[in-house]
């Protein structure tokens, strides 16, 4: 709700304010009346340097002004101590005098010096309602921004200001507008109520600001919004081309002829260059085609020639002029520059300063950084004294691109909210500095390269939310660690050290559970092993359990292991070697188990599997595919199969008829009569079957022996057949061809039991002997009587008188 309107307070309204109930009488010093009198006085100029103000005074001394400054007087003060304010113009105080002289008649005193005694508070009630007063109403008299000037001081328009209090408060408030205020609490607000209060309610520190900054011995804090002022120094420090400090402020004007203070454009121009440092005379230096000259004045040592220690800061190059990055916008504000990190833009080289536009939001961090040491010295930060002399370098800058040569820059860095670099001072931090960062752990190779890298041009999602990074502080230096959480929730880490140590050591006394709903990839450069002593879950005992619900599972080695294993017996890959190493071991101590409810596939260039028993089962089938050769080494092979076997051989090997058989057997026993080769058939048939081709046995010292006991044996060409027949005897039947059987040693034996018959169907049988033919059987024994024998009578062939054997011949059989 506003205010209602005033027109302003009359000047007796503020003098009945001033003093209630209290009868006033006008009583000169000068008058001779009174030796000592006490006026009242009014602030009409002050001169804060030296702490003087000139007054007028309105009661007492008829009311004249007092030309002459006089010492602003303070509840407290010393050479080295001080409890005081200096007043604003319009200021009232209480006034007594002074001699000035010892000069008089005794009746009347000597001139007579104004002193302050103390202050008058004008308008309480005014001041507690913040209403504005002046000595008259607007429409008495107006003001043009001249006439105030020239008024300053007598005829001005106040808006007053008092906190209300309490008996026994203290209160201390500027005009422009911080307080403190102690009452049963503690308050110290600025104009804008940013504030600390110690409240006594509930007995509480409470802190409230935009910005927060802590600069402590070797650790700093930082907290709000981002907000990045390592960079600024103040442009007076620069030169722009123009001598504003030329001997001459005043120049004739053209059109008046007056003389008028110089505008910006008439200055004369300068010798510095635009942007050229331009420090103290002392320090001062100029700037020629070899580069800097000396300084004017003495020589200064590095550590204070400002044209040294800010090259090393990175603030100006090695000609002395400014390299700060002109895509900063400071904003500037009380002399204060300071530049506020907005949300990047992925058109833009660098954020904008959100101090300079309402529109931009800033970006939010609570950043703490901790130095490894400190020398004990109090900390200047850029928040505490515009420039960061703590963690300014001591080389030279271009040793910079390393880890800084400065003890006080931050080994331990720990952020939230969102990062944003802070580390001006070397060549990697100054490209970051003010600009949002993102940790990349992996390139786009899936080769490691953990860094924080800009953000800008970056999806949001891809900026840090976090950082914890140390830089280690020991001699020989090494890689940074850090982890950090995006803004998407992602976790990204680096775990530094030695290679020759663990990076990571971790003790857990309870449980593990993670809970992956993407990929997890591990690269390991130097190994990789978990162990565990035994299993502690309610449904098994596993110590391991590596699964895949719905993805594949591969593990892979793609070195030798050297455990057990001599160097020179591993073998190069894709090779096989009898001894070579294992890429990959899997150990149990009793049994080791692989299940697939599908399929189990093993392939290698080389399968080797060595144990004391190998068995394999296969409830359906088992096939074994040996795409050039299958070799079994063993001292028994059993084979039993409850179904059916089949052997199938196709060849010859690679289609090369000189390959070899298809098949072949060998036995290598050198037993004599020993049995090598073995068939039993308990019941049933076996059969051969040969398509085309030949069935060849050879026996060079031994028998081969067919046998049956019950049944008959039988071999066929053709229509021809030869059987042995349990029962029926030797059967053979030759329908196409000879029966020929021809002993070249020896005899041949035709013998039977009961009878024996040779005979000749269509054709003449012959029975021949180079010595004779012996027919022989019981009854009548002798020779057999022949048509070609001679008559013991006659001495003429029998075949003369009709006698012979007809049907039977003797002699060369006739074709």
């Amino acid at each position: 709700m506003n205010p209602p309107p005033h027109d302003g307070v009359r000047q007796g309204q503020m003098n009945s304010d001033m003093a209630p109930g209290l009868q006033k009488k006008r009583m000169s010093p000068s008058s001779g009346l009174s030796a000592y009198s006490i006026g009242v006085g009014k602030i009409v100029s002050i001169n804060a340097e030296e702490m003087t103000a000139t007054m007028r005074i309105v009661i007492g001394e008829n009311q004249e002004f007092q030309k002459s400054p006089v010492p602003i007087t303070f509840p407290g003060a010393g050479y080295r101590h001080f409890l005081g304010a200096i007043p604003t113009e319009g200021s009232y105080c209480l006034v007594g005098w002074r001699p000035q002289d010892s000069g008089g008649d005794g009746n009347t005193v000597g001139e007579k010096i104004p002193v302050i005694l103390g202050w008058i508070v004008p308008g309480v009630w005014s001041g507690q309602d913040w209403l504005p007063t002046q000595p008259f109403p607007p429409e008495e008299f107006g003001f043009f921004p001249k006439d105030e000037a020239l008024v300053a001081g007598v005829y001005q328009k106040v808006r007053h200001k008092l906190r209300h209090m309490t008996e026994g408060s203290i209160v201390a408030s500027s005009a422009s507008g911080s307080d403190i205020v102690l009452d049963e609490s503690v308050l110290i607000s600025n104009r804008r109520l940013n504030e600390i209060r110690l409240r006594d309610q509930d007995q509480a520190l409470v802190m409230r600001s935009l910005q927060q900054y802590h600069a402590m011995a070797g650790a700093r804090i930082y907290g709000g919004m981002v907000q990045r002022d390592g960079l600024f120094l103040p442009t007076q420090m620069f030169s722009d081309g123009k001598e504003w400090d030329s001997l001459h402020q005043m120049a004739v004007n053209s059109d008046t002829g007056e003389l008028e203070p110089r505008t910006e454009q008439d200055l004369p121009d300068s010798e510095f260059a635009e942007g050229f440092l331009t420090p103290s005379d002392i320090f001062q230096r100029s700037l020629n085609a070899d580069g800097l000259s000396g300084a004017w004045g003495p020589t200064m040592q590095g550590n204070i020639d400002p044209y040294v220690f800010l090259q090393r800061g990175l603030f100006i190059d090695n000609r002395g002029v400014a390299q700060i990055r002109e895509a900063f916008d400071p904003a500037v504000y009380g002399g204060k520059s300071y530049y506020r990190v907005s949300v990047p833009q992925e058109d833009e080289p660098l954020p904008a300063n959100s101090a300079n536009s309402i529109e931009e939001a800033t970006l939010t961090e609570y950043r703490i950084e901790v130095s490894h040491t400190s020398d004990g010295t109090l900390p200047v930060t850029e928040q505490t004294d515009g420039f960061d002399a703590d963690r300014l370098p001591r080389s030279d800058p271009e040793e910079l691109d390393t880890q800084g040569t400065n003890p006080n820059r931050a080994y331990i860095e720990f952020v939230l909210g969102s990062v944003v670099g802070n580390d001006p001072f070397n060549r990697d931090g100054r490209a970051q500095y003010g600009v949002p960062l993102r940790p990349v752990i992996f390139d786009d190779d899936g080769s490691a390269n953990p860094q924080m890298l800009p953000a800008v041009g970056s999806p949001l999602k891809d900026h840090a939310a976090s950082l914890f990074r140390i830089r280690p502080p020991t001699e020989e230096g090494g890689p940074e660690s850090f982890w950090s959480v995006t803004k998407d929730g992602r976790v990204k880490a680096y775990l530094a050290g030695s290679a020759n140590e663990n990076s990571l050591e971790l003790a857990l006394l309870g449980g593990l559970r993670l809970a992956v709903g993407g990929r997890v990839d591990l690269n390991f450069s130097e190994g990789f092993s978990i162990k565990t002593k035994k299993g502690t879950t309610t449904n098994n005992n596993w110590g391991l359990d590596l699964g895949s619900e719905q993805g594949a599972v591969r593990i892979y080695g793609g070195g030798d292991t050297d455990v057990g294993t001599l160097a020179e017996n591993v073998a190069p890959a894709g090779t096989w070697s009898p001894a070579s190493a294992s890429s990959v071991l899997i150990e149990g101590r009793n049994v080791v188990s692989l299940k697939g409810s599908q399929e189990v596939q093993m392939n290698s260039a080389y399968i080797n599997a060595n144990a004391s028993m190998v068995q394999l089962s296969g409830l359906s089938n088992v096939q074994i595919d040996g795409g050039d050769q299958v070799a079994v080494n063993t001292k028994e092979l059993t084979f039993t199969v409850a179904g059916k076997t089949t052997q199938n051989y196709s060849g010859p090997k690679d289609q090369l008829p000189t390959n070899g058989p298809q098949r072949e057997v060998k036995f290598t026993s050198l037993i004599p009569g020993l049995v090598v080769d073995k068939y039993s058939i308990m019941a049933g048939n076996r059969e051969e079957t040969i398509d085309l081709g030949s069935h060849k046995t050879s026996i060079k010292i031994g028998d081969m022996t067919y046998e049956t006991d019950l049944g008959k044996w039988k071999a066929r060409a053709s229509n021809n057949d030869l059987a042995i027949d349990s029962f029926q005897g030797m059967t053979g039947n030759v329908s196409v061809g000879n029966i020929s059987f021809d002993a070249k040693v020896g005899t041949a034996t035709f013998a039977a039991t009961l009878g024996a018959t040779m005979k000749s169907r269509t054709g003449r049988a012959t029975v021949s002997g180079t010595l004779g033919v012996f027919l022989g059987g019981p009854g009548k024994v002798g020779n057999i009587v022949s048509s070609s024998d001679l008559d013991p009578l006659s001495g003429l062939p029998l075949a003369t008188y009709g006698m012979g054997s007809p049907g039977h011949q003797i002699g060369i059989p006739i074709a």
